[in-house]
C-alpha cells in the first residue's frame, strides 16, 4: 500500500470487524464533531459520556464488573458499548494485522 492516506485501509478494517468500525466512527466524530459522509454508526460527539450502567445494559463482559462509572458511546441504532472495550477490540484487531 504507497498511498500515505489510510482511509481505504481502515474501511477494510471496519468490514472486519463491529468493534473496530464503532470504534473508527467514534474517534472520527471526536475529531470532526459531526460526520454527515458515508453510513457513520456514530454521527455526533456528543453521543460520548460517561455514566453508570445497570444491569443488562451495554455489551456483555464489557466495563467494570458491576456497573460504576465508565465511558460509554451510543450508536446510532441506540446500542450502547463501552469505549475501553471497543479499544482493546481494536487494538487486538491491529495487532493480528501486525501479525501477517
Amino acid at each position: 500500500m504507497n498511498n500515505p492516506d489510510d482511509t481505504a485501509y481502515r474501511e477494510l478494517l471496519s468490514r472486519s470487524s463491529e468493534s473496530f468500525r464503532l470504534f473508527r466512527d467514534l474517534a472520527k466524530s471526536q475529531k470532526h464533531a459531526r460526520l454527515t459522509h458515508g453510513s457513520p454508526k456514530v454521527t455526533g460527539a456528543d453521543q460520548t459520556n460517561v455514566k453508570s450502567l445497570g444491569y443488562g445494559q451495554g455489551g456483555y463482559g464489557e466495563g467494570p464488573y458491576g456497573g460504576g462509572e465508565q465511558i460509554v458511546v451510543t450508536s446510532n441504532d441506540g446500542t450502547i458499548r463501552n469505549v475501553i472495550s471497543l479499544c482493546e477490540v481494536a487494538l487486538d484487531l491491529l495487532k493480528s494485522e501486525l501479525q501477517k
